[in-house]
């Protein structure tokens, strides 16, 4: 470890950290983005938003459509959009091209933000530089997914954060500075529902800890960070009441108590030193144990895991008689009840509302993982402290933890560097194989085809359940059809010559077999449990 550690205090070193960080992420990045469905959502906000209508998304219905009626819910706050509407601009309406621009952006921002954080918790050069490898290397869920707002929120949670401790140890901080702080806190609400509890929960902890402390300074900022949080939060959900008709947006599910939804959560702990998806794809492969007996096994682990943090830390404050003394003290305080924050809201969610039952099986909040993006930042700058504190630990079980850690957390970014080299330099290759994308470019394949081969003809689509053939269709200059399940009833009414293109995943199949059955529309394609049927319409 010291010869490792005398290599990463190097400026050599740290130059070389940031270059493969950054090299890394960019064609990670580059790799996973794609325009889902809802990034689609939030794209067609965006794009109505630059053509001077607001955040409405623009529908058509089979009964006539001619009409174009403006769908304003507020699916996801106006953030996303907001921010991607010059890089739409700028890339002449290039979805992948915008948003795989603005991912690399909010993505380089997020190495660096940890490092600033690093700096202020008072890392060495070398802890500074393993966290910009892991930051910039690890296979984040987060990311992979390419959902919209995931990597954006954390970004702007992370430099409140960092404002909060830099505002906490300064003796005299400016005002200006301490509504800074409550801004940048307040920031990431503007693209995620799931952030009022930890925006205003860190100044409720500041002024806790002024009390214990019995610090008027530290108590006296507290309150003005939650004035402010709580003021900025109350305009924008009054904003969003007026303009939108609604301050929010939760997908209707039936409500009650379901003790039996907070059973199994998904494995945050383990997941923050390997990419679970990964290890058992491996497991598969060479041991044949599936994906099921995997996760209960690293439930188990992360339980334990979980026991195993909080008595270190309560061990660790215990020591300092519960007073932090410095930017690394009060990292952890803040840290530890945010992600406490994370993991209680998620579990009242979960245990109030009713599982969501789709397509891939059951659907609650404490088994997605990318809502603990901050749980994994955290837990892996609270391990490089760990690590380069090694030789201190006088706990056999702590150490041996630590290293099972360090060898895990290897072996995923070594991996991650090996798979991204070889994506750089055969990218076309590698991404033309994406499994998740198949669909969605046979379906922009389809469509650019009809274009050619009928020029002047109208093209309509509609999906059942997967809103983003209609919305993908209208912002290529089509009508998406919003209400699918009215062919079995009746066809659009046409003007000229007009394709219909419609989308069934095969266990919807049976709900369109009045439309199938009477209708001559013909099969063109599948891929995988996506059926694309093709249907010409003439008035």
């Amino acid at each position: 470890m010291s010869r490792i550690n005398s290599i990463l205090e190097t400026k050599a070193a740290t130059l070389v950290c940031i270059a493969v960080a950054i090299a890394s992420r960019i064609i990670n990045v580059f790799f996973v983005s794609y325009a889902g469905r809802d990034k689609m959502v939030l794209v067609m906000q965006s794009k109505s938003l630059l053509e001077g209508k607001g955040f409405v998304i623009p529908q058509y219905f089979v009964a006539n459509p001619e009409a174009v009626v403006y769908d304003s819910t507020p699916y996801w706050p106006p953030g996303y959009p907001l921010f991607l509407a010059p890089l739409l601009k700028l890339f002449n309406y290039n979805i992948y091209n915008a948003t795989t621009a603005l991912d690399v952006i909010v993505c380089i921002a997020l190495i660096f933000i940890v490092r600033k954080i690093c700096k202020q918790i008072g890392f060495t050069r070398a802890a500074i530089n393993m966290a910009t490898i892991i930051t910039g290397c690890f296979e984040y869920t987060f990311i992979h997914e390419s959902l919209p707002t995931d990597s954006i929120s954390l970004l702007f949670l992370l430099i409140g954060f960092s404002f909060l401790i830099k505002t906490i140890l300064n003796e005299k901080p400016g005002i200006a500075w301490v509504f800074a702080t409550g801004f940048f806190l307040f920031l990431p609400n503007l693209f995620r529902y799931a952030y009022p509890a930890v925006s205003a929960g860190l100044p409720v902890l500041i002024i806790a800890a002024g009390f214990f402390l019995k610090q008027k300074r530290i108590l006296r900022t507290g309150a003005i960070l939650l004035i402010t949080v709580s003021v900025l939060l109350a305009l924008f959900y009054f904003i969003m009441q007026k303009t939108a008709g609604s301050s929010g947006y939760i997908l209707a599910t039936e409500r009650g108590v379901y003790p039996e939804n907070v059973v199994h959560w998904y494995p945050a702990i383990p997941a923050s030193f390997i990419n679970i998806a990964f290890l058992s794809s491996q497991l598969i492969k060479h041991a044949g144990v599936g994906t099921g007996p995997l996760l209960r096994v690293l439930e188990w682990v992360n339980v334990i895991s979980i026991v195993l943090i909080c008595y270190g830390i309560i061990t660790y404050f215990k020591s300092k008689k519960f007073i932090p003394a410095n930017g690394f003290d009060w990292f952890l305080f803040l840290g530890f009840f945010c992600s406490a924050f994370i993991f209680l809201s998620l579990g009242y969610l979960s245990a109030t509302y009713k599982m969501q039952i789709g397509f891939a099986g059951g659907w609650n909040y404490i088994y997605e993982p990318r809502y603990f993006a901050f749980v994994f930042v955290f837990i892996q700058l609270c391990f490089t402290a760990v690590l380069f504190r090694y030789r201190r630990l006088k706990n056999v079980l702590m150490r041996v933890s630590a290293f099972i850690a360090a060898a895990v957390l290897t072996v995923e970014i070594t991996h991650n560097l090996y798979f991204n080299t070889k994506v750089a330099m055969a990218f076309r290759k590698y991404k033309s194989a994406v499994y998740r994308e198949q669909d969605y470019n046979f379906f922009t394949s389809l469509i650019g085809n009809i274009e050619r081969e009928n020029p002047g003809a109208d093209i309509f689509a509609a999906s059942y359940k997967d809103n983003f053939y209609p919305y993908m269709a209208t912002y290529l200059g089509h009508k998406g059809l919003a209400d699918a399940i009215r062919l079995n009833d009746t066809l659009p009414p046409v003007k000229r010559k007009t394709f219909l293109v419609l989308m069934l995943y095969t266990p919807d199949i049976p709900l369109f077999e009045k439309f199938l059955s009477a209708r001559s529309a013909v099969n063109a394609g599948q891929v995988d449990y996506s059926h694309f049927y093709l249907l010409e319409l003439n008035p």
